[in-house]
């Protein structure tokens, strides 16, 4: 067989192979069934790829690098000129643009079985196809948020709040994928559509982001300020009581901190 041969049958291959994992899983999809769709014999499999794992590891990776070509997350790269805030929200507002994709082809483009796949790969993962999803996608792009995110969060961030912020990013986005129906029942087609532009949605996200960012580390010194409050209240009362006050369950120690104790009596 030619070179232009070899290649036109892998890509066949390759081509078929995509529907038929979306359809039936990993697990259900022979064989035989791929080799019929592409219109080779069977044996071009382990050929090509070595076995069904390796066909179904190279549609995945293909599909990612077909992907990121065609939505690139950062197209323009780590732009000097723009604030840390500007690139995380150009950064979010792809982010969206690939979810719209993926809307589209889920209502009837060429290339719907893409999320099919990646949908059924998130909700009953395999063995092969997540361990390559979260290498060659997820990790990448979760990776390249925290990064735009680090510089937005105050020194002392711990890193569960690092990851809850990006989780956080990631969950709205995916919120009007997979509950799409449900929102679109709640307002107009116009509405929706609205609701909908990656540039609005990119701009919401990172308010939010910044509100939550720039308060990261706010609920302990709230905790603590509230606690010395408490007592300093609590003390002020006796005083103005001229009784015995015995200071409430929970802020002893605190009154003992703030409160100073008469000398000479």
């Amino acid at each position: 067989m030619s070179e232009v041969g070899e290649a036109s049958a892998r890509e066949r291959i390759l081509d078929a192979a995509g529907p038929v994992f979306a359809e039936h899983g990993y697990d259900a999809a022979t064989i035989r069934e791929l080799c019929s769709r592409a219109g080779v014999n069977v044996a071009a499999i382990s050929y090509y790829f070595g076995d069904k794992a390796g066909l179904y590891r190279a549609v995945i990776r293909r599909m990612v690098e077909a992907r990121d070509r065609q939505y690139p997350l950062m197209p323009e790269g780590r732009d000097a000129s723009r604030s840390p805030e500007e690139l995380l929200e150009r950064f979010v507002e792809r982010l969206v643009e690939r979810m719209l994709a993926c809307e589209r082809m889920l209502s009837g483009d060429r290339d719907a079985w893409q999320s099919r796949l990646v949908m059924r790969e998130m909700q009953a993962p395999t063995a092969i196809g997540s361990e390559d999803l979260i290498a060659l996608a997820f990790r990448p792009q979760y990776h390249a948020l925290q990064s735009l995110l680090r510089p937005l969060m105050p020194a002392t961030a711990t890193s569960t709040e690092l990851h809850r912020l990006a989780c956080s990013v990631f969950g709205q986005v995916f919120w009007y994928r997979i509950a799409k129906e449900a929102v679109q029942s709640l307002m107009t087609a116009d509405e929706y559509q609205e609701l909908v532009s990656p540039a609005l949605l990119a701009r919401q996200f990172t308010r939010q982001v910044l509100a939550i960012a720039e308060g990261v580390d706010r609920p302990h010194a709230e905790a603590v300020s509230g606690s010395a409050g408490a007592a300093r209240r609590a003390a002020d009362a006796c005083e103005q009581k001229a009784e015995v006050c015995e200071p409430e369950e929970g802020v002893q120690k605190s009154l003992t901190a703030v409160t100073p104790r008469p000398s000479g009596r």
